[in-house]
């Protein structure tokens, strides 16, 4: 749809909000562009109308996003590791070490894992297999973070003494941290 065509649908969308009857709109247009129809209008005239709309009350809205949203914690699941996995993969996407973390990507992955195609689906079983490579995965992206932007080799470290998740956990967000107040001072 081109952008007078948008223009349009906005206009007759503020009417419709505005709760405008057909003359008052006509009216409206006339009183704005000398003009009766937004199909004899340029852009420079619709936008001029969209904001004598917006100037009497009309307000956009941003469409929706068509991602599918985590469902609410407090919402009852089969098994509690299930929570589990999806904060853990929203907290790494918080953490801007994922590339997607939507929904839709956490039930691509968990089914190139499983064969199984919604992560609340999932069986005890396979949810604890399912956490379990989640939090590897994890923490190999939490220390390959710590690598690139603190120069500290901690996949050495781990490979020596394998560190507990927990504990990478707890050093990469004191970095991260420390890495964010010194990138505000800057």
């Amino acid at each position: 749809m081109n952008s007078k065509a948008k223009l349009i649908q906005l206009i007759h969308v503020a009417k419709r909000e505005l709760r405008l009857d057909d003359e008052t709109y006509r009216a409206a247009l006339q009183g704005v562009c000398q003009k009766t129809s937004c199909k004899d209008m340029t852009l420079a005239e619709l936008q001029k109308v969209l904001n004598h709309f917006e100037d009497k009350g009309f307000k956009k809205r941003a469409k929706k996003s068509k991602k599918r949203q985590s469902p609410s914690s407090s919402k009852p699941v089969k098994w509690p590791e299930i929570r589990v996995i999806r904060a853990i993969w929203i907290q790494a996407a918080n953490d801007k070490l994922l590339k997607d973390g939507s929904e839709e990507a956490l039930d691509k992955w968990v089914f190139r894992m499983t064969g199984v195609r919604h992560v609340g689906w999932l069986s005890y079983d396979r949810a604890f297999k399912v956490l379990e490579s989640l939090k590897k995965w994890h923490k190999r992206l939490m220390i390959n973070w710590l690598d690139t932007k603190f120069g500290y080799s901690y996949a050495l470290l781990d490979k020596d003494e394998l560190l507990p998740y927990s504990q990478v956990t707890e050093v990469f967000e004191a970095c991260r941290k420390a890495h964010k107040e010194r990138k505000n001072a800057e």
